[in-house]
């Protein structure tokens, strides 16, 4: 939430394919269809080109979006349509936060706080006109909420709601390193239940910081100090979570925040959603757009299709997302960003691992595919024969292939899979199997 711009031939005999579909889950959702979804980030029409600073979607279809100039959009129809709604106000809105489809939050310069119950039809003006900024915004419950900045001596600012903005309160305090106090403004703000919430903070000096509560926000204490500012914060589990900012590394506790790791991202992220331990998103300057889904050891580049800067980021689970960022950008995906992926590296064939020549064995085998193509298997027999492609077949499907071996040895079974846009896997574990000859009496008995 941050507010800156910031493994041949042919089967002897035959194979007899047979699936079993593997029922889907309780969470598939319909927009990962394959026909009908879109794959990496698509642009958006926003209707602006004001710069957005903050989205927040409680479903996968209904969100908003806030931006300079008291630019506030929203969309009942996941972004397809965006609808300007008014406050009447024209300063800049920095930061928002849904509790539900109806109760929301939006924080911006001169002290602006608003507040709706109707899913922004209307907004209500809980404070404006003051010499102070609020950076980030949270709607922990729908009555309790928070937003952070920084007042008119520099000093971070807490403003706390207990009953939906109706009234407030404001906590004020400095941050401590080192045994000195530093003024500073805090940036971003993330709650994991109504006690215990994160801060990050971009101190007076260049240096960043991120102040933890354990009392709702009553008090706050300094946890982490870094070299530079830090914008944004995320935790998808009490224990678990982010932190990101100008130092080109995001920050990662798994502690609750007792102790902080870095991990190297080489770019300067304005904003990072988390929608687990491991599987997180983060944006930042000139279009930069990483992902991550293994908790932060490797980020991969994806696709914006823009330069500008982009300011915020938020998932609805690992697939749809929105991004937004300067002149009026909003970008939309249901595949997680990516434009494609071949499939996983199946598991290992499953079948017997003994056997006797000119005897038809059974062998199954199964993968996925990221974005949910069909799939084909290519099954290597190791006696320098193979099935060539079969299928297509559905993405988790239980592929049974058959193959008879003429000659005995010890044989190394692998399978790939490649999906419909011809993107191959690696080849799986090796299944061994060891065949003997079938004695000549066996023979003569099996042809009568």
């Amino acid at each position: 939430m941050n507010r800156r711009k910031n493994i041949v031939s042919k089967v002897i005999l035959s194979a007899v394919i047979t699936l079993a579909f593997v029922l889907p889950g309780a969470t598939m959702i319909a927009h990962l269809d394959k026909n009908t979804r879109d794959l990496g980030w698509v642009s958006q029409n926003s209707g602006t080109t004001q710069q957005l600073n903050a989205v927040s979607f409680t479903t996968t279809d209904i969100g908003t979006v806030v931006g300079n100039g008291g630019t506030i959009l929203r969309t009942t129809d996941a972004g397809a349509t965006w609808v300007p709604q008014t406050c009447g106000l024209s300063v800049n809105l920095l930061d928002v936060s849904f509790y539900n489809d109806t109760i929301g939050v939006a924080v911006g310069h001169e002290g602006t706080i608003i507040a709706t119950t109707n899913g922004g039809d209307t907004w209500n003006i809980a404070q404006t006109g003051w010499m102070t900024s609020y950076y980030g915004t949270h709607m922990v419950t729908s009555t309790l909420g928070f937003a952070v900045g920084v007042n008119t001596i520099f000093q971070p600012l807490v403003t706390k709601t207990n009953n939906g903005w109706n009234s407030f309160h404001h906590v004020v305090f400095y941050l401590e390193q080192g045994g000195s106090y530093h003024e500073a403004t805090l940036r971003g703000v993330h709650f994991v239940n109504a006690s215990i919430g994160f801060a990050t903070a971009s101190v007076w000096n260049g240096e960043g910081a991120i102040v933890r509560t354990t009392n709702s926000g009553g008090s706050w204490s300094t946890i982490y100090w870094t070299s530079t500012a830090l914008y944004d914060v995320h935790f998808p589990t009490t224990t678990t979570g982010y932190a990101a900012g100008n130092d080109f590394n995001i920050h990662k506790t798994t502690d609750g925040g007792d102790t902080w790791t870095v991990l190297s991202c080489s770019q300067k992220i304005h904003d990072i959603w988390f929608v687990s331990e491991n599987i997180g998103t983060a944006v930042g300057d000139i279009g930069v757009i990483l992902r991550t889904e293994d908790g932060g050891v490797t980020w991969s580049s994806q696709d914006s299709g823009t330069s500008l800067d982009l300011n915020d980021v938020t998932f609805l689970d690992e697939h749809a997302g929105f991004i937004v960022g300067d002149n009026g950008v909003i970008l939309h995906t249901t595949t997680g960003g990516w434009t494609n992926r071949p499939p996983e590296i199946p598991v290992a064939p499953d079948g017997p691992t003994e056997g006797k020549t000119d005897v038809e064995y059974e062998f199954t085998a199964s993968t996925t595919d990221p974005e949910e193509d069909d799939i084909f298997y290519w099954f290597d027999w190791g006696d320098e024969t193979n099935s060539g492609w079969l299928g297509p077949y559905a993405s988790g499907a239980i592929v049974t292939a058959t193959h008879t071996w003429t000659t005995a040895g010890i044989f190394d079974i692998q399978v790939k899979a490649k999906d419909s846009e011809e993107l191959e896997s690696d080849w799986s574990e090796p299944h061994t199997i060891l065949i003997e000859t079938t004695p000549l009496l066996e023979i003569l008995d099996i042809q009568g």
